[in-house]
């Protein structure tokens, strides 16, 4: 019914109380919090260029796989600059570790 208010366990339920319908939604929560607060902008930066190259490569492969392979040499030069690029930001990463 509508109009009847609800009594009972729903009505003593509160949202932060209540368990995460997906397991580990907490823990992603967390790590993003402790991500955003303790993570330095240059580093994010680099997580975003990161990011661009894991999406280019993957577009580039969509393409491919739609378009044909008429043009593989210039699929293999556009996905493999990805590839290298995601690896030598991956490597700047490593290399300047503060701790």
């Amino acid at each position: 019914m509508p109009g009847k208010p609800v009594s009972g366990p729903e009505a003593k339920a509160n949202p932060k109380t209540l368990k995460n319908p997906l397991p580990g939604t907490s823990t992603m929560q967390s790590l993003k919090q402790q991500y955003i607060k303790e993570t330095d902008d240059a580093i994010k930066a680099i997580d975003v260029y990161l990011l661009f190259c894991i999406l280019n490569g993957v577009f580039q492969a969509i393409y491919y796989l739609l378009a044909g392979s008429f043009h593989y040499n210039a699929f293999l030069g556009g996905f493999i600059s990805s590839v290298g690029s995601f690896v030598f930001a991956g490597t700047h990463i490593l290399t300047n570790i503060s701790v």
